[in-house]
Order: C-alpha cells, then structure tokens, then sequence
C-alpha cells in the first residue's frame, strides 16, 4: 500500500519523503481546495515531480474544487501542463472537468477527490465510467463499501491520518453562506470548528461547546484489515500542517506499514498525540457510533497529559509530573479557557533547570490568576526535545539506494552502469592506464563511487570487474557524476499533448418552466398538488426523492430525484439536485450524457455566473440546458454522520430518534439559529438560518430559460399556501434572503 502524504510547500514535500511517504499530493496556484496555503507555481510543480521520479516516488496534484464558468478553460490548460510534465494523477472534484478532461485526453490520469463523496457502489460505478482510474472514497464509507468498490477493478484511496469534516465531502456549505468563503471553492473558514448553543424545543441544553467539531482521525492500527482488501493508497490529511507534523505521521504509518510491530505502532502513536491531536478516533471504518466522533471540549490541538495542578501560591503553579518534561516545552491547562504558556522557566525544590523527571514536582512562576488553575489536568502541547530532533531529520539530504557496476579493463574504457526502479544507464570514460607500480584498488574505487554529493542516491551495492591498471582519481569521479546524471536525468520525461477534439452531444431535453417542489411530508404534498404543482418526497414511489446518503443497491421507481452521479438504469426520469454541484456547462454535459434529464443548478452560483453557463451552453448547443434553481427554501448547510444530538445525550446505540421527536437548533455565536434535522439512516441535516426566496427574480430566470425549484422542510399547511401564493404573485417572503445571487463568494 502507498503511503500518500500532504504538501502544501516544498519544504514540506522533502519532509514527506524523508519521512517514507511513497507519494504526495500537492495544489497548484489556482483550483486548490487548500486556497489559503503557500501551494506550487508550476515550476515547482515541474521541479517537484522531477525530484520525486528520480527517486521512486510520486506526485499527485488537486484541481479538486468546482470550476466556474469563466474560469473553465484555465483549469483545463492547467490539468494539460500537468500532463505534458509527466504527473501521476489529478485529483478533480469537478464533473464537468473531469469529463472534458477525459474525453479530450483519455490518457491523463484522473483520481476522483473525496469531494465528490463515493459512499456507495453505484456512484463508483459511474466515476469509472466518466475516467476515473482512482477513488478517494468518502471517509463515512465502512470496510465492506470499500472492499465492494475495490472489487470493481478500481484503485482506492483511503484517509487514515488528520483531521475530519463533520460534514460529508463535497456537501458543506456552512461557510459559503456564513462567511461568503466556499469551502467547495478552497476558502472553508472552518465554523465547524466555533462554539455553538443547541436548543431542544427552544430550550437550550448545551452552551458555548464545539457542538460540530470533530475529532482527529487515526487509523495506524487498522491498517492490516485495509491491507486484506487491497487498498492501494493510504491518505494522510494535513496540507496545511507543518513539516514537522509531515515528517512524524509519514514516518509512523510507514514504520507500521513495514513492521506491523505492535511496540513500535505504540511508539508513533505517542508521537502522534504529541504532534497534533483533538483527541482520535478510528472513524466509521468498522460502523463506530455516531455519537462518539465529536469533541466537544475543544477545537484545537490537545496535546498529551503529562501533569496536574497541585498547589498555588501567589502567581506560582506547582505541577506534579505525570510524564518527564523539558524547558521551552509548551503546556496547557484543561479548563474552558484553554490557557496555554511556553516553560521558559522551570523550577524544582526553587532551582531553576533545564529538565524535571516524572513524579517531580515543578513550579512555574509569573501566572495572572494562578487560582482559577488549581486541580486542573496539564497537557503538553509541543515537545521541544522531540521537535529539534525532527527539525534535525527533516534537514537531511534525501537518499535512496541504487545498484552499480563498475568495468576496468585494458584498452577499453572504464564504464559505470546504474539502476534503480528499472531503469539502467551506462556511462564511460577515460582508457586506463596500466599500472606500472600500485593498481588502483577496489576500495578506492568504491570510496569515490559513494561521493554522490548532491544526487539523491547512495550505492547500496557494487560488482566491480578490474584488472591491474591505474585509474586517476578525477576520471573516476567525472563517470560518477556522468552516470548519476544519466539515471536522474532518466527519470524526466515531458509529454507531448495529442488531444481529441471535443464532441458536443446533442442531448434531448425538456425545457418544461413549470416549477418543481420538493415536499417533506403528506400535508404538504396535498396542497402542493392541488396548485397543479408537480412534486418529489422521500414517500412517493412515482416521484420519488433519494436520501442524500444512500447505499441501496437498486433504484426501482420510475423518477428519481438524485443527489449524486449514477448511471441511468431502465426508462426511469433522473433529475439531478443541487447538491450534485454543478456549477459550469460542461457539468450538465456530463451529466446529460449519463442520462439526468434535468439539472439543479448548485447554490455556489451567482447571476451572472448561471448567465456565463447558460450562454456557454446555448452557443456550443444551439438550445438552452435543461436546468432549475432554488427559488423558495431552507437548503442543508451540511449533512453529517456525527450526530450532536447523541453526543450531548451520550447515547450509546444508533437510531435513539430524539430528533424526530424534538425539535433540535444548533445556536451560532451571533444567535442565528440552524435547525437540525435527521434521516431514516440517522445523517443528520443542518438546515440554513433563513430560506432562500428569489420570487422577484423569476422573470429574470425565465429569460434564462430556468426552472423554478421549491423546498419546503417544516412549513405547516397555512406556511405552505402563502409561499405558493407568494410565488404565483412574484413576491419574495419576509425572513428570507438571496443566497449568492447577486453576489459570488470566494
């Protein structure tokens, strides 16, 4: 199994691979779905992959956010400079480029992000079919999907190591909308990670904790059961963690990997806590309670127990030591103000010193309201010991092993073959002279062969074939440098593009206007009916609304409503919802041409970005697309498998249905209220604050030959007739607001 490991600047690639990662994966300037961090020009992109093929290893890199219209074409010349580099895959979440990618350029490797959330075989079955050769799968996916999905010939990918999204991959848009940062678009602003109120029936039952925030994921133990399946790569997430932190969990998932000693496991899993933790949990892999992957304590980095608080005097904290400690080391006391300090000084029986023994006792001095910290759990945070000796390691030149062969005959030309991975080169030099006094020996020869300076390679083993002769020292060293030369120089390889053009099909598409309603229960179905409007619930089998997260086999009824990429079976009508992010005309290609009938357009668009891919699509088709756009309705900010709910209660068994039975808000920092809603497989939706209402809009829309889509969620039988009046009469409803219409987040 590979061991893939994040980059988000080249220091933290070489981190990686001295670390023994066997890949990384990396983002480019543009299309990354880490916007914030340092990420690769293209020539360190170009500089990266050389680097890495010359020493066995790969380089993956993301386009791994939704591609804009007018952006559509710089993602597609970005992913052909890829290619003409020689890059080992693409890590896309967009549909639309994936398909033009693939159709124009068959032969470039395409990965499919886990943004495009494969939960289930079907899914994957449609990912191959658009090009995909491999699958990062969802990280809410258990040990049998992935073996079911494996088992259709693809490779797999599977996260073992970093932080969680609360949310499914691919389907948060928290930040979007709270904070105009598109986490779809690279910018997540990370509010899971704030302090949220949850209200059960406007009664609130839990203040100010990280309701949302998940644990950190650790797999190092279960490694063997994905070895057994055959998963090819093994993800660790961190593109925006230091090099250290790169360094210590490459290092330990590769110690595991080729050991699978249990000592030396239990040895990098402490250096993992103390590199970053917020507390670990082995995630759904073998159907972990959804009640057990929050931490709602804290948000950031625990650290590891290594004290308590014994005594105050004054500004003075005494500390009984749980575990040996180093001045410089960074501590942290457990309460809810998490308060934190650097030992810059360390005192023990009143002597300053340098280091304290467990079972001592320690001072530290000069703490502002040292009472508020008595009884209080101290944890280490950084190790300052163990972060030198990383900074020393990560400060190693990288070497890798090769086989040589040195030949010295009489009258014939010294030569020096290499090889390493499969490839073999072979270099000669001068003609030797025969040695009238002491011949050169083989020890020499091999003492100068092993000087390879600044080439990442060292000779692990030598046949040399020499008779008596003497060799000048310089023309040893010359071939030397001539042969690595050869071998890193052989590992370089530019493409030349041969592209296909791309085919625009002609797909028949119904342009009906009539607006569509999405229902959530009987009530409601009736008197939307009655308005002569045609709608989709999760209880009609003739139009029949799929559950978001969804691992049945089959889809039996004849129209399917469908949040995620499948292959059209039999005669059914299949219309894709908003959540499948489609955000540029290629998309609806795609998707058109895997038999979606009509298209929701996602929420991520603004005006004139749905004009760019209305008109795109008009002029390459000669006829509008088939496609909607939420009108009137509260959309899922998120959906997730953690379930805060349980996690307040402490439940231990799935399906306590608490949340059917009560009304749930999660309460942010400014009072804006997010109502949580579960499903029959208890995923639990977070719904936006207010619903989103563009009734002044819908002649706009209809000039741009759009569908009118309506959600109601809990509307009550008079809230529903006022907004189906409301939009008969054009008129937006109070409370509600535009979404990204009129503006377009980063």
């Amino acid at each position: 199994m590979e061991i893939l490991s994040p980059a988000g600047k080249i220091s933290s690639a070489y981190a990686a691979f001295i670390g023994g990662a066997d890949a990384i994966y990396i983002g480019g300037k543009s299309f990354s779905a880490r916007a914030s961090i340092e990420n690769f020009s293209n020539e360190e992109i170009e500089s990266i992959v050389n680097f890495a093929h010359s020493i066995g290893k790969k380089v993956y890199v993301t386009i791994n956010t939704l591609i804009f219209q007018d952006e559509f074409m710089d993602a597609v010349n970005f992913a052909y400079f890829l290619y003409t580099i020689n890059i080992d895959g693409i890590i896309i979440q967009d549909l639309g480029l994936a398909y033009y990618l693939h159709k124009t350029l068959p032969s470039l490797t395409l990965h499919a992000s886990t943004q495009l959330n494969c939960h289930n075989v079907k899914q994957a079955k449609a990912l191959i079919d658009l090009g995909f050769k491999r699958i990062v799968v969802s990280r809410e996916a258990n040990i049998d999907t992935i073996k079911e999905i494996k088992a259709l010939g693809v490779e797999v990918e599977v996260f073992v190591h970093g932080a969680l999204c609360v949310s499914y991959s691919g389907n948060c848009l928290l930040s979007s909308f709270i904070g105009d940062r598109s986490g779809n678009r690279g910018r997540c602003a990370q509010p899971c990670r704030m302090k949220y109120d949850l209200k059960e029936d406007n009664k609130t039952i839990s203040s100010n904790s990280y309701l949302i925030s998940t644990k950190d994921l650790m797999r190092i133990d279960q490694l063997s059961a994905l070895e057994k399946i055959k998963v090819d790569s093994l993800k660790i997430e961190g593109r925006v963690k230091s090099d250290e932190y790169i360094y210590v969990v490459s290092k330990a998932y590769k110690d595991a990997l080729l050991k699978m000693d249990k000592s030396i496991i239990d040895e990098d899993k402490n250096q993992l806590i103390k590199t970053f933790n917020r507390q670990f949990t082995n995630g759904y892999l073998f159907n972990e309670s959804p009640f057990k992957l929050l931490n709602t304590n804290t948000s950031s980095h625990i650290g590891e127990l290594i004290g308590k608080v014994i005594k105050i005097n004054n500004n003075r904290v005494s500390i009984k030591l749980y575990k040996d400690i180093s001045r410089l080391d960074g501590i942290r006391f457990n309460n809810d103000e998490q308060f934190g300090l650097s030992l810059e000084k360390i005192f023990v029986n009143k002597n300053p010193v340098e280091y304290a023994k467990k079972g001592q006792i320690i001072e530290v001095i000069n703490i502002e309201k040292a009472d508020r910290l008595l009884d209080l759990d101290v944890y280490r945070t950084k190790d300052y010991l163990l972060t030198k000796e990383i900074e020393k390691q990560i400060k190693n030149n990288i070497k890798v092993g090769i086989k040589a062969k040195f030949i010295a005959h009489k009258n014939q030309p010294i030569s020096l073959e290499l090889s390493f991975k499969n490839h073999n080169v072979i270099a000669y030099g001068d003609i030797p002279d025969i040695a009238l006094k002491t011949p050169t020996t083989k020890e020499r020869i091999i003492e100068q062969l092993n000087k390879t300076n600044e080439y990442p390679y060292f000779i692990k083993s030598i046949k040399i074939e020499i008779d008596d002769l003497y060799i000048p020292i310089s023309s040893i060293n010359k071939l030397r440098n001539e042969a690595l030369e050869k071998l890193r120089q052989s590992f370089i390889e530019h493409k030349q593009l041969e592209l296909i053009n791309y085919e625009q099909e002609r797909f028949n598409l119904n342009n009906d206007l009539s607006p569509l309603a999405i229902v959530n229960n009987i009530n409601q179905e009736q008197i939307i009916n009655n308005y002569g409007i045609l709608s989709y619930s999760s209880f009609d089998n003739d139009y029949h609304n799929e559950l978001r997260v969804n691992n049945k086999k089959n889809f039996n009824s004849k129209n399917e409503l469908m949040h995620f990429i499948v292959n059209k079976e039999n005669d059914c009508d299949l219309i894709g919802s908003m959540y499948l992010n489609v955000t540029n005309s290629y998309a609806l290609d795609c998707l058109y041409h895997f038999g979606f009938n009509h298209i929701i357009l996602s929420l991520e668009l603004d005006f004139k970005s749905i004009q760019l891919l209305i008109n795109d699509y008009y002029l390459r088709h000669n006829q509008y697309p088939s496609v909607g756009l939420l009108t009137y309705g509260y959309f899922d900010m998120m959906i997730m498998k953690s379930c805060p709910i349980g996690t307040i209660y402490q439940n231990q068994n799935i399906h306590c249905n608490k949340c059917h039975k009560h009304t749930y808000k999660l309460v942010d920092r400014i009072n804006e209220e997010y109502r949580l809603i579960g499903d029959e497989n208890c995923n639990i939706h977070v719904l936006s604050n207010k619903p989103i209402c563009l009734f002044n809009e819908l002649d706009e829309l209809e000039k741009l030959n759009i569908k009118p889509i309506l959600i109601f969620n809990f509307e009550d039988e008079q809230k529903t007739m006022d907004i189906i009046n409301s939009y008969y009469e054009k008129r937006n409803i109070p409370n509600s607001f535009n979404g990204h219409f009129l503006k377009r987040p980063l």
